[in-house]
C-alpha cells in the first residue's frame, strides 16, 4: 500500500509559493481580533443558500505516494454567473486594499484554487468560479476580485502544486519507514538495566500506552534520561505516539538528552530530532536584526529555506545546534528560523519549558488530534512550579508609564492621554496606601485593567502607523507574500500552520502507512492565523504564534475564531535556569524573528506596551489563585498579578497530549509536587524509585550550627574551619553549597585566609560560582573537577545554582558534598502571601512556601555526590534543623545513616 501524506491546503501552497526574506516589523496583537471579526461580518451577508466553512479534501496518488489533502474554505456561493458555484476566500488586512488583480496575492488564488478542485470533483461541476475577497479591517471596505476556471484546469493546477512537494513528501516517506524499523529493532543501549531503570521505564510506556500524566520521582544516577526517551521512542515505533517533546530548564539538561539519542543512534536507531537553541545564542551576527538590509541569512530566507531542509534531512537525524549552524552558513538562511522549521518536522524536539507551558509562546501549533499523539517528558520537573508562577504573573511599574506620557506629549495626543491616566491612577494608590508602602488583595484590580488595555489599544495605533494600519500596507510586489513572510500584514482566519502542517512544508509530520490517518490537519474546525507579537523583555526580538484550542488563552487573548474557538495570543517569556544564582535567559522564541528596526514612538513606548499587554492578559486569567501587591518606594509603584498556584494554568495548558511525564529525583514530597504541577488526582499514575546505591557508598556528617540569618555572624569563622578540616581529612575534589552569593562569597573569603597555599595553583585549587557566568565559564568550571589529576579542586556554589543539579561528577571527580543551611526562600513580601494563601486553602503554608521549595535544593545538591554503582563520596550537611522532623523525614532513606559532628 501507497505511502500515505497527509497536509493542508495551506501548507501545500505555502511550501510551493514560498520565497523572499525575513521582513521586520511590528505587528498588533489585536489583529487577529480584527480580522476575525472581518471574516464573520463578510459571512454574514451570504443568502439563505450559500455556505460556510465547507470542508473539503481529495485523494490524489502521484507514483508511489498518496496524498490526502484538505482543508475549510470560507464559502461557498451560489449565486455566480449563469448559475455557477463561486468558492470565496475571504482575506483581511490592516493595511490598504489591492487595487487591482496585479496586486492580489498569487498564494491567495493557489490556496482557493485547491479548494475550488476538490469542490468541483466533489460535486461533479465542469467549472467554478474563484473569487478573493478583501477586507480593511479598521474602514470594513471590501473589495472582489473573480476568476473563472475549468475543473481540467484546477486539476492540473492542483497537480503542480503536488509535484512541488513531492521531493518533501518521498523524503518523508523513507524516512518514517527506515525510522519505524530501525525502532523495532532497536535494543535497550547498555548491556542491563540498572536497578529501578527498568521499572522507570515500564512506567513511562505504560503512562503513554493508557494516556496518562506519570509523576516519576527516581534517584540520581539511575539514568533518568535515557530511561525515559527509550520507553517514548518504542511508543513512536508501535504507533502510539507521533512525536516526543523533551522539556528542560537547563542548557546542561538538554546536553544530557542530546547524549540519550546519540546512544540510541549509535544503536542504530533513525529518528529526526532538532534542539530549539535561543535566538540570541544562535544568531551569526553581533546584533540580532531579522531583516534583509541587516542579515545576510535573512535576505532571501525562504528562496533557499526548502532546498536546505531537504538536504538537512537527506543526511542528519541528531540536528544539534552545532548542526543546525553548518547547514544554515552552506545555504546562507537564518539559523534561528532555520531550527524552528526543521523542528516543526522531526520526530523529537529537546526545548525549554516554555513552548508547552507559557502561555506566551507557543511550539503548540498543532491541531488536537496531533497533540494527542505526543507524549511531553519534562526533565527535573520541581523546577517548573516556581517558572510557571512566573510565566503567568506579570508586573507593571509607573515609571514607565509617567516617561511615555512625558514623551508623547504633543506628539501622540491618545498615546499621552492613556498613559496619564494609569499613571494617575497608580499615583492615587499611593497616595491611598500610605504607610507601610504595599499592599496585597486577592481582588482584581478591573480599573487598572481597564485604562491598561485602553493604553494598549492607543499604543498599537501609534506603533502599526496612522490609524491603526499596518507599517507596509499590503506589500509591494518585490516584497509581496507568497509563503510565510508576511503574514501580519495580511490577517487570516482560515486554519493556522499547525506544527503538524509546517511540517508537511518542512517535510516532516502528515505520513501514515497502510491506511492509518494521522490527524484531520484543518478539518475539525476553522483556526485562526499566527501573527507577530513581541518577546517582552527584548524589545528587538519578535515572536510569531499561532492559535491553540485553550480556552485559557482565549481568554488571556481576548479573541476568538470563526467557529467560536478560543484563539491565544501573546508574547514570550525567557527562559531562566529555574535557580537562584548564574542563571540565563534563554529565550524561548518560537517563529518568525523580527529585528530591531525602528518603530514610531521610540523603544520606550514598545516597551511598555508589550508590559501593558503581558498585563492585560495575566488579569483575564486572574482567579482565586492570583493576588494583586502593591508596592511603593518613594515616587514609584509597583502592581504585580501574582500567581501563587500555578497548577491550574498547567493543567490547563497541558492538556490534549497523549501523556506527560514529569520526572525528578527530588519530587519530595511527591503529593506536595503531584498538586502544584496540575495533577488530575487519581487518574494519573505515579511511581517511586528506591536508591540502587547502598549505605556504605556515603558517608554522611550533620553538624547542628545555625544557618539562620540572625546567627551567621557568630557561626561562620566555625563552619568555615569546618569546612576546611573536611576537606583536609580526605583526598578529593569537593562542592560546597551555600544559601546565597553573600554568604558564599564571605565564606570564601574566610576560607581563603586559612588556605592561603590555595591561592597558588599548587596542591589545591579553590574556584568560586559567579553571579553570571558565560557558557565557556560554566564549562571551565566543570572541567576543573578532573579525575585522577594531582590538584584537588573545591568549588563554592549556590543552592539551587547552575552546578547544583543536572550535572554529572561522576567517580573521583568529586570525593565530597557540603550543604551548608537548609535552602528556604529569603523570606518576604511574596513568599508571605503564598504562605497566607495555602494557609486559607487548608495546606500547611510553611510547608509551600518554604519548606518543601528550600529541601528541595538540598537534595538537589546532594544529589550531586553518587551517581554510579562506584561512586564513593562524604555529604556534610551544616544546620541543626536537620536534626527537626519537618526536615529530617524530607531526607532520602540513604542519607538517615549519618554522624552528628
Amino acid at each position: 500500500m501507497n505511502p500515505r501524506i497527509q497536509l493542508s491546503v495551506r501548507a501545500l501552497v505555502e511550501y510551493a509559493y514560498r520565497s523572499g526574506d525575513i521582513e521586520s516589523g511590528f505587528r498588533a496583537v489585536t489583529a487577529l481580533t480584527e480580522g476575525t471579526k472581518a471574516h464573520q461580518r463578510v459571512q454574514k451577508q451570504y443568502g439563505e443558500q450559500d455556505e460556510r466553512e465547507v470542508y473539503v479534501s481529495a485523494e490524489i496518488v502521484m507514483d508511489d505516494l498518496l496524498f490526502v489533502v484538505d482543508g475549510r474554505c470560507d464559502g461557498l456561493l451560489a449565486g455566480g454567473e449563469e448559475g455557477a458555484v463561486v468558492v470565496d476566500e475571504i482575506k483581511s488586512t490592516s493595511g490598504r486594499l489591492p487595487d487591482g488583480m496585479a496586486e492580489t496575492y498569487p498564494v491567495h488564488w493557489a490556496q482557493a484554487k485547491c479548494y475550488a478542485y476538490m469542490i468541483a470533483a466533489d460535486r461533479g461541476l465542469d467549472a467554478v468560479t474563484v473569487q478573493l475577497t478583501y477586507v480593511q479591517v479598521q474602514s470594513e471596505e471590501e473589495r472582489r476580485f473573480r476568476q473563472d476556471w475549468t475543473r481540467e484546469e484546477l486539476e492540473r493546477f492542483l497537480d503542480e502544486m503536488l509535484r512541488a512537494y513531492y521531493a518533501s513528501a518521498l523524503q518523508q516517506a523513507r524516512h518514517a519507514e527506515a525510522r519505524d524499523r530501525s525502532i523495532k529493532e532497536l535494543p535497550f543501549p547498555f548491556d542491563a538495566y540498572r536497578e529501578g531503570q527498568r521499572k522507570l521505564a515500564g512506567a513511562v510506556y505504560q503512562s503513554i500506552a493508557d494516556g496518562h500524566k506519570l509523576f516519576a520521582k527516581a534517584p540520581t544516577g539511575i539514568g533518568k534520561t535515557i530511561s525515559t526517551i527509550f520507553p517514548a521512542v518504542k511508543a513512536i515505533g508501535e504507533g502510539l505516539l507521533q512525536r516526543v517533546l523533551y522539556l528542560t530548564a537547563k542548557t546542561i539538561a538538554r546536553a544530557a538528552a542530546e547524549d540519550a539519542y546519540a546512544l540510541l543512534q549509535d544503536k542504530g536507531l533513525r529518528l529526526q530530532v532538532v534542539t530549539l537553541t535561543a535566538k540570541e545564542k544562535i544568531c551569526f551576527r553581533e546584533e540580532v536584526r531579522c531583516s534583509k538590509e541587516h542579515c545576510p541569512f535573512a535576505d532571501g530566507y525562504y528562496d533557499r529555506i526548502n532546498a536546505a531542509l531537504l538536504d538537512l534531512r537527506a543526511n542528519e537525524t541528531l540536528i544539534t545546534r552545532g548542526v543546525i549552524e553548518t547547514y544554515a552558513r552552506k545555504h546562507r538562511v537564518c539559523p534561528f528560523e532555520f531550527s524552528l522549521d526543521a523542528a516543526y518536522g522531526a520526530d523529537a524536539i529537546i526545548c525549554d519549558y516554555n513552548y508547552v507551558f507559557d502561555p506566551r509562546v507557543n511550539l503548540k501549533r498543532m491541531f488536537d488530534e496531533q497533540k494527542r499523539r505526543t507524549a511531553v517528558l519534562v526533565d527535573e520537573a520541581h523546577n517548573l512550579v516556581d517558572r510557571a508562577r512566573d510565566m503567568y504573573s506579570a508586573e507593571l511599574e509607573k515609571r514607565a508609564f509617567l516617561e511615555v506620557q512625558r514623551a508623547s506629549k504633543g506628539v501622540h495626543a491618545g498615546v499621552h492621554r492613556s498613559a496619564k491616566a494609569v499613571n494617575d491612577y497608580l499615583l492615587a494608590q499611593r497616595k491611598r496606601i500610605g504607610e507601610p508602602q504595599r499592599e496585597a488583595v486577592a481582588e482584581q484590580p478591573a480599573e487598572l485593567a481597564a485604562l491598561v488595555e485602553a493604553f494598549v489599544a492607543e499604543a498599537e495605533r501609534v506603533l502599526t502607523g496612522s490609524g491603526g494600519a499596518g507599517p507596509a500596507g499590503i506589500a509591494s510586489s518585490e516584497q509581496r507574500y507568497q509563503g510565510t513572510m508576511s503574514q501580519g500584514d495580511l490577517l487570516e482566519t482560515e486554519e493556522s500552520v499547525s506544527l503538524s502542517e509546517a511540517g508537511d512544508a518542512a517535510g516532516g509530520d502528515g505520513l501514515e502507512r497502510g491506511g492509518r490517518r494521522a490527524g484531520e490537519a484543518g478539518a475539525r474546525g476553522s483556526r485562526s492565523e499566527g501573527f507577530l507579537v513581541r518577546q517582552p523583555d527584548d524589545a528587538s526580538q519578535f515572536v510569531r504564534e499561532s492559535d491553540d484550542a485553550s480556552h485559557v488563552r482565549a481568554e488571556a487573548a481576548g479573541a476568538v475564531d470563526r467557529g467560536g474557538t478560543p484563539v491565544r495570543a501573546g508574547g514570550s517569556s525567557g527562559e531562566a535556569d529555574g535557580s537562584s544564582g548564574g542563571e540565563e535567559a534563554d529565550h524561548a522564541e518560537l517563529a518568525v524573528g523580527i529585528g530591531a528596526s525602528p518603530v514610531p514612538g521610540g523603544p520606550e513606548l514598545l516597551e511598555l506596551y508589550f508590559a501593558s499587554q503581558n498585563f492585560v492578559r495575566a488579569s483575564k486569567l486572574y482567579d482565586e489563585r492570583y493576588v494583586t501587591y502593591i508596592e511603593c518606594a518613594r515616587s514609584e509603584v509597583r502592581v504585580k498579578l501574582f500567581c501563587l498556584d500555578p497548577s491550574h494554568l498547567l493543567r490547563t495548558m497541558g492538556k490534549g497530549y497523549r501523556s506527560t511525564v514529569f520526572f525528578s529525583a527530588t519530587l519530595t514530597p511527591l503529593p506536595y509536587y503531584m498538586d502544584m504541577l496540575g495533577s488530575d488526582g487519581e487518574a494519573d499514575y505515579s511511581v517511586v524509585i528506591p536508591s540502587p546505591f547502598s549505605r556504605e557508598q556515603l558517608d554522611v556528617f550533620i553538624s547542628p550550627m545555625s544557618t539562620r540569618y540572625q546567627d551567621r555572624e557568630r557561626t561562620k569563622e566555625p563552619i568555615v574551619s569546618l569546612l576546611g578540616r573536611i576537606t583536609a581529612e580526605r583526598a578529593g575534589n569537593y562542592l560546597l553549597f551555600f544559601p546565597s552569593y553573600a554568604y558564599m562569597e564571605d565564606a570564601y573569603g574566610r576560607f581563603m585566609a586559612l588556605r592561603p597555599e590555595a591561592e597558588d595553583g599548587k596542591g589545591t585549587k579553590v574556584i568560586l560560582q559567579a553571579a553570571r557566568m558565560t557558557e565557556e565559564e560554566r564549562e571551565g568550571f566543570l572541567a576543573a573537577f578532573q579525575s585522577g589529576s594531582s590538584q584537588r579542586v573545591i568549588g563554592f556554589a549556590v543552592m539551587g545554582g547552575i552546578f547544583a543539579e543536572g550535572i554529572d561528577l561522576v567517580g573521583d571527580r568529586l570525593t565530597g558534598v557540603a550543604v551548608v543551611g537548609v535552602g528556604l526562600p529569603q523570606v518576604g513580601f511574596e513568599r508571605d502571601i503564598m504562605k497566607a494563601y495555602f494557609d486559607g486553602t487548608g495546606r500547611n503554608g510553611f510547608d509551600y512556601a518554604f519548606l518543601f521549595p528550600g529541601m528541595n535544593k538540598v537534595l538537589q545538591a546532594g544529589g550531586r555526590l553518587i551517581r554510579s554503582e562506584r561512586d564513593r563520596g562524604v555529604l556534610l550537611l551544616i544546620d541543626d534543623r536537620y536534626l527537626q522532623t519537618p526536615y529530617k523525614r524530607l531526607l532520602p532513606q540513604e542519607w538517615l545513616d549519618y554522624t552528628i559532628v
